[in-house]
């Protein structure tokens, strides 16, 4: 897991090559890494909304950016976030026809109630293990998505009833990626802890937090016989950004 893969101006200009973009160089470090795992997951927190590209605070990212991250070997792309409409409903359906016709997986928005229904949980089988991927935002900065699309808002009932299909369809580990907490706090809120004990609680493995732009601790939880039975991941921080201070 790769924590929130951002788009700010500079990291546009910087990318400029001729009539396109090149994000080659920004994972050539690292691209070994994500490619020799089995299965990788990304936060894309920007949209691909087209022209005119633009960082903060409403993003939209050139077409090469999240081809790049294919590139460099993630196979799942988070689209639920606080900016996923910050082009707007037609920004964010951009985005995920972009996303299937390179072919990777994506789970958190949808064009369409039906298919929401259809592909929340997201179910992969990797190694010949069933995961189901879950995936939540907290909010998106004061838009609302115009009907039919579907961003996934955390909703405890909602969430229940996801973890429950995931069971459903045979999931032998229940992922549950939300977007959510403080930004720039280094602790979780008492509001993820909540959630955490909730999705815990109801059967998920691994909770993989995301949004607050730096890392926040991780814990294992134990059952009553003292055996690991989840892990939470309050904040993954930043995979790339543009954001200047240390932490």
């Amino acid at each position: 897991f790769a924590g929130d893969a951002m788009q700010h101006k500079a990291q546009i200009d910087a990318a400029r090559a001729g009539d396109g973009y090149d994000y080659s160089a920004c994972f050539e470090a690292i691209a070994h890494e994500v490619a020799g795992v089995d299965y990788a997951v990304v936060n894309l927190e920007v949209p691909t909304g087209g022209v005119p590209y633009m960082g903060y605070p409403c993003f939209s990212a050139p077409d090469e950016f999240p081809i790049a991250l294919q590139k460099a070997g993630f196979d799942l792309f988070l689209t639920a976030n606080n900016h996923c409409l910050d082009r707007y409903t037609r920004g964010a359906r951009r985005t995920l026809h972009l996303l299937d016709s390179i072919g990777t997986d994506h789970v958190g928005t949808y064009i369409s109630t039906e298919s929401s229904e259809r592909s929340h949980p997201l179910m992969v089988q990797v190694n010949g293990i069933r995961i189901a991927f879950l995936n939540y935002t907290y909010g998106t900065n004061g838009f609302s998505p115009t009907l039919p699309f579907v961003v996934n808002y955390i909703d405890s009932t909602k969430i229940k009833k996801d973890i429950h299909r995931a069971k459903a369809l045979n999931a032998e580990l229940i992922v549950a990626c939300l977007h959510w907490g403080d930004e720039y706090q280094l602790l979780p809120n008492k509001r993820q802890k909540e959630l955490a004990d909730l999705l815990v609680n109801e059967g998920v493995q691994l909770v993989i937090g995301t949004h607050p732009h730096v890392i926040q601790p991780m814990e294992l939880r134990y059952d009553p016989q003292g055996n690991p039975r989840a892990l939470v991941v309050y904040s993954l921080g930043n995979f790339i950004s543009n954001m200047k201070t240390r932490d």
